[in-house]
């Protein structure tokens, strides 16, 4: 079983399509049919059932997909540590939350210069999302803004940052130096979605004060949405 098996498999099982599984990975269906044929008959057992409505997988399809996942997660990181041997460089992948990057860059390119024999990867995620990468040893470290979900990961705290609230002139709070969380009571505020940190800190400071502002975040797919936080 080689590597392009293990990825048709997947792209199958998740599409649950022939005709669309084809597509993504650039075969013929023909071909893709013949590479689930012969897994079928290395492993000698049926991985899915053929059906008008699509491609059913069987109860060993499903343990074979879950272990398929790991094998392909162990080719992944094959091939980057013997990348890495080969361009002499170690690897450093780093789960952020959305947010952290903006901050660390300048100091993550800094550590580049000065140990350039360390190459950093790094991808964002949600709070949640990131630390899920650490825990399943998808990262090597994580650079996260808030520690909820960090209780069974050992953190070493970096900085701390204020949250500004940013007003236009002649607004009534234009010329407070301080707000207090009162303050936002009736206001309309632009924020980012709830997977950034400043929306749960927003809701976990005004869920005891009565204080019902309206926030406008950003979802993924760059739409706009309004909605009013819990009292």
């Amino acid at each position: 079983m080689d590597s392009n098996a293990i990825e048709s498999f997947i792209v199958l099982y998740e599409t649950k399509n022939m005709h669309k599984a084809a597509e993504k990975l650039y075969i013929s269906q023909q071909g893709l049919s013949r590479i689930i044929r012969n897994l079928e008959k290395e492993w000698e057992t049926v991985l899915f059932e053929r059906s008008s409505g699509g491609m059913i997988p069987t109860k060993t399809g499903d343990f074979f997909y879950q272990e398929a996942l790991k094998i392909r997660k162990q080719l992944t990181d094959m091939r980057h540590v013997i990348s890495c041997m080969d361009s002499g460089k170690e690897e450093i992948i780093l789960a952020c939350s959305f947010g952290a990057l903006q901050v660390m860059y300048p100091v993550l390119k800094q550590f580049e210069a000065i140990y350039p024999r360390f190459q950093i990867q790094w991808t964002e995620y949600s709070d949640a999302e990131a630390d899920k990468k650490v825990m399943n040893l998808d990262a090597d470290l994580g650079l996260c803004i808030c520690l909820e979900h960090a209780k069974d990961l050992m953190f070493e705290p970096l900085f701390t940052r204020k949250v500004v609230l940013l007003v236009y002139e002649g607004h009534p709070l234009w010329e407070k130096e301080t707000v207090d969380i009162r303050d936002l009571m009736g206001e309309r505020i632009i924020m980012e979605g709830p997977d950034f940190h400043i929306f749960s800190a927003l809701s976990k400071a005004v869920s005891g004060g009565g204080v019902l502002p309206e926030y406008r975040c950003k979802d993924r797919g760059d739409q706009f949405l309004s909605a009013s936080l819990p009292a």
